[in-house]
């Protein structure tokens, strides 16, 4: 038989109401609460998940929006948001978007009203439309905390934590520049997507310091992050025979480093490769990718404790967090053998 608050409040010596607060964090002298922690412990007990969300009026349910669960790059975010919340008892209540527009508002909607304690957006893409930005605006008047990780704002007026692609994209064009290549390609991602435009950014200013031209003809968008995005615009890159290319992530390049190798190229012999986000499968390639690593089981925790104490008052100012990246030397990459 499971025990009760009146067996934990028999073995503390204090009243049922006491056990209450005490497990809804109310506020209670610390002998007697050291008493009730004891006794919960000793017994076993369980309280009454239903009951707790009456009486303090929270879930301890946060919903997690995400626009994939099967993917390399999601999964530690997800992952560091999940131990996080666990640290603070919460649960997560995750929905995929399928990276499909129009679901960011339905699911964002739908969690809101399953009563969630609070909503985590992972790499939004609709912020700024106007269904999202309504929906965001009624959730700020009913002082609703929203959190977005992964996606930088233009107008930050919502908390959130992201890394500095600014940075990553400096650091991976820079990293070839001191290997002695001149004709560095860029393989873009989502067109108008805040990373990737600050990823850019970065990549043309290290261009610039080093007084190297960006080729137009050396640059193309792959529409997206995924291999296959970058398998169809690759053979227009690798056509003119950059010396090294950057790509923004690192299923773009592999689908490079494949494609190159089909075409008889050896890497890094022939064309170095810079990827971006240090998946796990960065180090199991053949030869093993060279890129910026994103701390991204860091931004699932980081956000994931940012909506908590959001939650609790704790931090009932809009925050925005940017972490760091750091370039990860392995074997796709190495100095150049052309002629100066």
């Amino acid at each position: 038989m499971m025990p009760t608050i009146s067996d934990v409040a028999k073995r503390a010596g204090v009243s049922k109401a006491t056990v209450s607060r005490v497990v809804n964090g109310i506020s209670v002298r610390d002998a007697s609460r050291r008493r009730v922690l004891d006794a919960i412990a000793e017994l076993g007990y369980r309280p009454n998940a239903q009951a707790q969300s009456l009486t303090s009026g929270r879930t301890w349910v946060v919903g997690v929006l995400t626009p994939s669960l099967d993917s390399t790059f999601y999964g530690p975010i997800l992952e560091g948001i999940q131990e996080t919340l666990m640290a603070y008892d919460y649960n997560m209540m995750v929905c995929s978007t399928y990276h499909r527009r129009g679901n960011e508002y339905t699911f964002s909607k739908l969690l809101w009203e399953k009563r969630v304690d609070g909503l985590l957006m992972v790499t939004p893409r609709e912020l700024t439309e106007p269904p999202v930005r309504a929906l965001l605006l009624e959730t700020a008047g009913e002082r609703f905390p929203v959190v977005v990780a992964d996606g930088e704002l233009a107008a930050a007026d919502i908390s959130g934590v992201w890394v500095d692609n600014y940075l990553g994209g400096y650091l991976a064009a820079q990293h070839l520049i001191e290997l002695g290549h001149r004709r560095i390609g860029l393989m873009a991602g989502i067109p108008g997507a805040r990373e990737a435009q600050q990823r850019q950014l970065g990549y043309s200013k290290a261009m610039q310091d080093a007084g190297l031209p960006m080729e137009a003809a050396l640059q193309v968008t792959a529409g997206g992050y995924l291999p296959e995005h970058g398998r169809s615009v690759v053979d227009a890159l690798l056509d003119q025979e950059p010396d090294a290319v950057v790509a923004m992530s690192d299923g773009l390049a592999w689908s490079v480093m494949q494609r190159a190798q089909e075409r008889g190229l050896h890497i890094p012999d022939h064309l170095s490769v810079v990827g971006y986000d240090d998946v796990a499968f960065a180090q199991l390639l053949r030869p093993s990718l060279t890129t910026v690593q994103q701390p991204l089981r860091q931004l699932g925790a980081v956000a994931a404790r940012k909506l908590v104490k959001t939650i609790s008052g704790e931090e009932p100012q809009v925050t925005q967090t940017t972490l760091p990246v750091q370039l990860v030397a392995r074997q796709s990459t190495a100095p150049s053998r052309r002629r100066p």
